[in-house]
């Protein structure tokens, strides 16, 4: 049996995610006034898609851009870090509202003070003061019920990263992520807005995901105006990975560097890379990763599409044939 950490380990955990690597913010409210005085250019770029999406796999590629800013989950580690009463990663409290202490954490990475610890702020020569005034700030998150708040507060250009909503089921079955009912998910006030009728969706975990998977494609795409959404399906991502990102870059107004980029996106793709012993790996073989839900059992795949479909999502609306995906 593994012993509790010792209570010297846990102060000197406590106080290595209470500091920044950017030198600057940790400075307390000085911290905020010189992200003021040194603003990053606007609008803020959210990538945000519902956990186990590849999300972290896209940040990771984004962040290659020279001019990128990349904050990882900023509020969403903060908040489960520092708020014992924070379970879970996606909280919905209405579409109009932020979910608890959110603002503080928000207001923070929207205004590009990167006075986060090292697990958000990965590259600490990428917040210079001096060259802020040619960057973007890039936050990735995975709460697509917040958006709506987010869209209204901090106005972002949204990337909306979507996955087939069976293999995001089946990734959170593998890490046991299967307790939460869709009313735990979604709050009253969105499933009373919704089309949905909550008694038609199946009651075991894979259709309750996919009626809360449902609901947050619909979420995001509700709250943002066409010309700030880009969404970006993980399957096609997956196919051709330097052709998204370009893309992406140029959508977005992120800076596409010929000379770095390919190779570093090889590097986090090639089919030599990836770990499955790591399921927060930002490396991957990812061509593998595209149909691997195929090989899901029947019943499986038809409850999550009873849940999804039941939603009227924006996305996936063919598509859910379960053949082996080596088949002819």
């Amino acid at each position: 049996m593994m012993s509790s950490p010792s209570p010297l380990r846990r102060w000197v955990e406590r106080l290595i995610h209470r500091v920044s690597p950017v030198w600057w913010a940790n400075l307390g409210g000085c911290s905020d006034l010189l992200a003021r005085r040194f603003p990053t250019q606007s609008p803020p770029i959210l990538l945000v898609a519902f956990p186990r999406s590849g999300s972290s796999w896209l940040g990771r590629l984004l962040a290659y851009a020279d001019n990128a800013c990349y904050l990882r989950e900023p509020i969403t580690q903060a908040r489960r870090r520092w708020h014992p009463d924070v379970q879970y990663a996606v909280s919905d409290a209405g579409p109009h509202h932020a979910p608890k202490h959110y603002r503080r954490y928000a207001d923070r990475a929207f205004a590009g003070c990167p006075a986060f610890s090292y697990a958000t702020v990965r590259t600490s020569r990428d917040w210079a003061l001096r060259h802020r005034h040619e960057r973007r700030v890039l936050i990735k998150e995975v709460n697509p019920f917040a958006v709506g708040w987010m869209q209204k507060h901090y106005a972002p250009t949204v990337i909306h990263l979507v996955r087939h909503p069976v293999a995001v089921a089946q990734s959170m079955y593998r890490r046991g992520w299967t307790s939460q009912t869709l009313r735990e998910y979604v709050s009253p006030e969105r499933l009373a807005e919704s089309p949905l009728d909550p008694s038609a969706v199946p009651k075991s975990f894979w259709g309750q995901i996919g009626a809360v998977q449902g609901l947050a494609h619909r979420a995001v795409r509700q709250a943002c105006p066409d010309d700030a959404y880009t969404a970006v399906q993980y399957e096609t991502l997956c196919t051709d990975p330097e052709g998204m990102v370009r893309r992406l870059c140029h959508d977005v107004g992120l800076a596409w560097d010929d000379a770095s980029m390919p190779a570093a996106i090889a590097s986090h793709s090639a089919a030599s890379g990836g770990s499955s012993s790591n399921p927060y790996s930002t490396t991957r073989r990812s061509k593998e990763r595209a149909a691997a839900w195929k090989n899901a059992p029947s019943e499986h795949i038809q409850a999550v599409r009873a849940g999804y479909a039941a939603t009227h999502p924006p996305v996936y609306a063919d598509d859910w044939a379960n053949r082996p995906v080596n088949e002819d």
